[in-house]
């Protein structure tokens, strides 16, 4: 795993290796006028957690990859570690 702490920057550049354009901050992502609600989340989407506070990105069967902190980096982890605030599809510029 890499070690980083910031969920919304690793989203940044996963989503940039994909060729998807998105803000590299939690609040920036969630306030974009770019993301659809979904209440049928499918692998790539976005998974809001923690009140909003926590972005990670979906890839199915209830896991979700994300950076939850410096000590254990990024990692693939089940949806249900914290609480969903909801998924969202990224629709793009």
């Amino acid at each position: 795993t890499r070690k980083e702490s910031s969920a919304a920057s690793d989203v940044y550049k996963r989503q940039a290796q994909a060729g998807m354009s998105i803000p590299s901050q939690t609040a920036a992502i969630r306030a974009s006028a770019n993301t659809v609600p979904t209440s049928n989340p499918q692998p790539g989407d976005l998974v809001f957690q923690r009140g909003g506070g926590h972005v990670g990105i979906y890839v199915g069967n209830g896991m979700m990859i994300s950076a939850l902190n410096p000590s254990r980096g990024t990692l693939l982890h089940p949806v249900s570690w914290m609480p969903v605030s909801g998924y969202y599809t990224y629709v793009g510029p």
